[in-house]
């Protein structure tokens, strides 16, 4: 089943998580993300310089969307047990180093990043980034800062 989950992440420095897609099962649900999108809609203008990294351990978001039915592409859906986490940490995740994604951008207001990782042409032969259990994907703040304001958008299947 296919699911999309949007909301608004806060403000962040260096190093932090601004959103990020995390996976709580136990069972061997494993999520595939098919999109994702950061745009920076409020505020001064502001560079970005963020990445898409895995999270091994997700920390103490400060606040979090729990998706439930409503959040799929058709009816009669069972919930998906995907979270996803939009606040500052007050706890720290714990992020992988490695870097699946980069992308800068310039000091624009409403300028971002979408990424379609399953794109039409090549539906066949690409399923999207796999979350296994346990772990998470993040868009990350790789340099300097991000304003708040940045409307976020993950679209996964379960």
């Amino acid at each position: 089943m296919r699911y999309s989950c949007a909301g608004r992440a806060a403000t962040g420095t260096t190093g932090e998580i601004l959103t990020a897609l995390w996976n709580p099962a136990s069972s061997g649900r494993t999520l595939r993300v098919l999109y994702f999108s950061a745009v920076g809609a409020g505020g001064a203008a502001s560079a970005h310089n963020l990445g898409l990294q895995r999270v091994t351990a997700r920390g103490t978001p400060g606040s979090s969307i729990t998706p439930d039915p409503e959040n799929a592409w058709r009816d009669h859906a069972d919930a998906p047990v995907a979270i996803v986490d939009m606040a500052d940490y007050t706890a720290a995740a714990t992020i992988d180093p490695s870097v699946l994604w980069r992308w800068k951008g310039s000091e624009v207001i409403a300028q971002g990043v979408e990424m379609w990782t399953r794109p039409y042409k090549f539906r066949k032969l690409f399923k999207g980034i796999e979350v296994p259990e346990g772990t998470g994907l993040a868009i990350t703040g790789l340099v300097a800062a991000w304003t708040a304001g940045n409307e976020i958008t993950w679209t996964w299947e379960e």
